[in-house]
């Protein structure tokens, strides 16, 4: 799939794999705190970490002009709200594939 922000052309991958699922999921097992009785707390800062490996997983290729552009997280973080949440909403579409519009 390509998304196209103001400055660049994004390509995604059309669905995301079990490996990539599975590391995703790894991210949000590392922020809980778990003991006998249950869950007793969560480090919501892994919340921030699981969307960057999930773009990390989902993004293939940025263009900017003719120009590929590795994807990083400073590269994101740079990015307008816009843009920056419409590669998102994108590339979460592909890790919940059920979820409506």
């Amino acid at each position: 799939m390509l998304i196209k922000l103001e400055n660049y052309q994004v390509k995604i991958k059309d669905q995301l794999t079990w490996g990539d699922k599975e590391e995703i999921q790894n991210v949000y097992i590392k922020g809980a705190k778990i003991d006998q009785t249950g869950m007793k707390d969560f480090d919501a800062s892994v919340i921030s970490e699981a969307k960057y490996v999930l773009l990390e997983n989902a993004i293939l290729e940025i263009k900017k002009g003719e120009e590929v552009i590795p994807f990083t997280r400073d590269w994101m973080k740079k990015l307008s709200i816009e843009d920056g949440d419409k590669i998102f909403d994108a590339v979460e579409k592909l890790n919940n594939p059920k979820k409506k519009d």
